[in-house]
């Protein structure tokens, strides 16, 4: 209903960027006309021109690994010496072949935790594991910094911190 409702019409045109064929021809830009359709999971159906069929058959011949997935790096590949040295009251934690990284912050003076589990099959090399650390620990802090209340020993207070925090 809301397919009909938005009046999307039988045909729309996309316009395909232009690439390098194997051999080194460089193939520019296409307009292709595909039939839309409310149903999930149905296959792009073109217009059959001879120009359609000519991109295509160059189009199938090009390697197209920019979406390729990230080597996958298994949780023993993650030790210490890998990971970046998180800010304060930021931690890592090694649990359930998981890193998560995790703060301790007091609220109406009860002590709590709050984490964020990492995704250590998500990136592939160092620099893009790095920026995943980065997001979650920005997280964390946010997190900490809306819901610790001030005044303890690690805001200049003199509370003690519980044991094992």
């Amino acid at each position: 209903m809301g397919f009909a409702a938005a009046h999307v019409p039988d045909t729309i045109l996309l316009t395909i960027a232009a690439f390098v064929a194997p051999d080194g021809q460089r193939v520019e830009e296409h307009i292709l006309r595909v039939v839309t359709t409310p149903k999930r999971r149905v296959n792009v159906t073109m217009e059959a021109t001879p120009e359609n069929f000519n991109w295509l058959m160059m189009a199938a011949q090009v390697d197209r690994d920019i979406g390729a997935k990230p080597e996958k790096r298994s949780f023993q590949e993650v030790d210490g010496s890998t990971l970046p040295e998180l800010s304060h009251p930021c931690k890592y934690s090694f649990r359930f072949s998981k890193v998560t990284i995790m703060c301790s912050y007091r609220q109406q003076g009860v002590w709590k935790k709050h984490q964020r589990s990492l995704s250590v099959n998500a990136a592939g090399d160092n620099s893009s594991f790095e920026a995943i650390v980065r997001g979650c620990e920005a997280e964390v802090l946010a997190f900490y910094n809306s819901h610790h209340d001030k005044g303890g020993p690690d805001d200049g207070g003199d509370e003690p911190l519980p044991l094992g925090m």
